[in-house]
């Protein structure tokens, strides 16, 4: 159950996932953004499945929203500004892929 407000203005709330929509990736992925204990994220997967294929970590629920609605979904592609990327467990200081290092 939904029981706090959007990140950003107009957002849907999806209680499958308890995540917020952002919209469909072309290749018909859905894209949300979610809050984690300590991040906020993107998550993009399969629109009626439980789980998500990919996840990128934000210092705040409303920064990853601004860059999920700048992100197009497409394959090969990532969104911008994140800080971790938890499959591949790359970092990104400041959001910036200058100095990108992968954790061991």
């Amino acid at each position: 159950m939904q029981t706090h407000e959007p990140p950003l203005p107009g957002l849907e709330w999806d209680p499958d996932c308890e995540a917020w929509v952002i919209k469909d990736a072309p290749d018909g992925r859905r894209i949300w953004v979610m809050q984690f204990m300590f991040t906020g994220a993107i998550i993009i997967g399969p629109p009626d499945t439980f789980g998500y294929d990919d996840r990128w970590c934000y210092a705040t629920l409303p920064l990853a929203a601004t860059c999920a609605q700048l992100w197009d979904g497409a394959p090969g592609t990532e969104p911008g500004g994140w800080h971790r990327h938890p499959r591949t467990g790359r970092r990104r200081p400041g959001g910036s892929p200058v100095g990108e290092y992968v954790n061991p």
